[in-house]
């Protein structure tokens, strides 16, 4: 602490000296003024391999490799850089800061060490009262006693975890300083032992968000501290949240169905595709359609309308539900002899057509009797003149018929009896007594709907 005291007294004497010398040249009177670069205004030696400059923006730099001097050892800073320092450099190489060698540089308010740094000397710092927050870097192994004492303005200092051992008063009269520092570390110790306020550091690595795909879990922003392994939300390290709680569980698939229709060449399919990812899900394959069969293929004429049922199999001869399809008649009131078609065009899970013929055939007629079957004629009115009677015949469907006497009929019949194709039956005149039998062959003719039909039918004819 006396070299600390004898050190001041020093420089305050150096401070009225340059007080009275710019007095001196105010008083001569003011020139223009010039902006100037940062030029050197006074250099030396600080180390075997160190050396210092001073410019004059009041940057003060330590450079080279190795240990600083010790003051009083060593006293080799120009009266100026006492009282004009504003700002003092440490560049990498520099491995300790000489006791006393900075002490009640008070006009200096920002420093900066290097990582090389290994110690801080007894009264480094001492009375730079200008300092208001102080980082030691890491591989700083101790910091000497009174180092920074009576640094009244220093608020904040961050120590490492490297820091060891921390000396006596190194803090002293430093009534505003927080120590930042690591949990169970030489900093938080001293603080506690010193009633000093104490901030945990952490070291934080920060996880960017990523976001939750189908399959994998994703994760909110959020910071992991190497040095207590705690987790928080912000880069401050200060709001702590919960281990995982910054998981966003996966989504899940999304599936949306695609639909490749059955045709009646290939197999379809209904595949799950997920909309987010694409990933395919389940596939159903659809076969494709292979039969398509009418319940009738012939139809007989029967005057009424006449469809036949549908039935689609597919390759695997499954049947096709009918709501993957339609059915068209090409004419809705087939009942008349003729060839009709019957399309099959497919929707839902399929897609084409199909067409397929069905015949109405005409119908086969049947001539039930004809009448008379007998007839009864008087011989006195043969005698006379011949004697007629119609022939009708009654068939099951109404068609146009034809008569004509059979060539298997008696010839005594043939002889006295003639039938026209009308049906006319003429017993002719002078046909004797007697009972004659015909037969008749009647054909009802081809109709738009029937078959032509043949038979033959007995009548009877007595002469009395």
């Amino acid at each position: 602490m006396k070299q600390g005291i004898k050190k001041a007294t020093s420089i305050l004497i150096a401070i009225i000296t340059v007080i009275l010398i710019i007095s001196a040249g105010l008083l001569g009177g003011f020139g223009s003024v010039v902006v100037q670069a940062a030029e050197i205004v006074d250099s030396g030696t600080c180390g075997e391999n160190l050396t210092w400059t001073f410019d004059s923006e009041g940057v003060l730099t330590i450079r080279g490799s190795g240990d600083m001097y010790n003051y009083p050892e060593w006293d080799d800073w120009g009266q100026d850089v006492y009282y004009l320092a504003k700002k003092i450099r440490v560049e990498e190489g520099v491995s300790s800061i000489g006791d006393a060698v900075f002490n009640a540089f008070s006009s200096v308010s920002e420093v900066s060490l290097p990582s090389s740094l290994r110690t801080i000397g007894i009264e480094s710092f001492w009375l730079c009262s200008g300092i208001t927050e102080m980082e030691i870097p890491d591989g700083v192994v101790s910091i000497g006693d009174a180092a920074f004492s009576a640094c009244q303005g220093l608020k904040k200092i961050t120590i490492p975890k490297s820091v060891r051992t921390i000396g006596e008063d190194a803090f002293k009269s430093c009534d505003n300083l927080t120590i930042y520092g690591y949990s169970g570390s030489a900093a938080e110790k001293y603080a506690n032992d010193n009633y000093l306020s104490f901030s945990e550091t952490h070291v934080l690595t920060k996880h960017k968000a990523v976001s939750a795909s189908c399959v994998k879990k994703g994760n909110r922003e959020y910071y992991s501290c190497s040095g207590c392994g705690k987790f928080f939300g912000d880069k401050d390290g200060k709001n702590e949240i919960e281990e995982d709680s910054w998981v966003i569980p996966a989504t899940g698939h999304s599936y949306e169905t695609t639909l490749k229709k059955a045709t009646l060449k290939a197999d379809g399919s209904i595949t799950k595709v997920c909309g987010k990812c694409k990933a395919e899900g389940k596939t159903t394959v659809i076969k494709k359609i292979k039969t398509v069969t009418l319940s009738k293929k012939v139809f007989d004429y029967n005057g009424k309308v006449q469809k036949p049922a549908v039935t689609v199999k597919d390759s695997a001869g499954k049947t096709i539900a009918a709501k993957n399809y339609t059915v068209t008649y090409s004419n809705e009131n087939s009942k008349n002899v003729g060839t009709y078609i019957v399309k099959v065009k497919f929707k839902g899970n399929y897609s084409g057509s199909k067409s397929v013929e069905y015949q109405i055939n005409r119908a086969s007629n049947t001539i039930t009797k004809i009448t008379p079957a007998s007839k009864t004629l008087e011989a006195d009115k043969l005698k006379k003149k011949s004697q007629s009677f119609n022939l009708k015949a009654t068939c099951k469907f109404k068609a146009n018929t034809a008569f004509a006497m059979d060539s298997k009929t008696a010839a005594s019949s043939k002889r006295y009896i003639n039938v026209t194709k009308a049906g006319k039956v003429t017993v002719k005149k002078g046909t004797p007594k007697g009972t004659y039998k015909i037969k008749v062959r009647v054909t009802a003719a081809k109709m738009k709907n029937y078959k032509a039909t043949t038979t033959t039918k007995a009548v009877k004819i007595v002469v009395r």
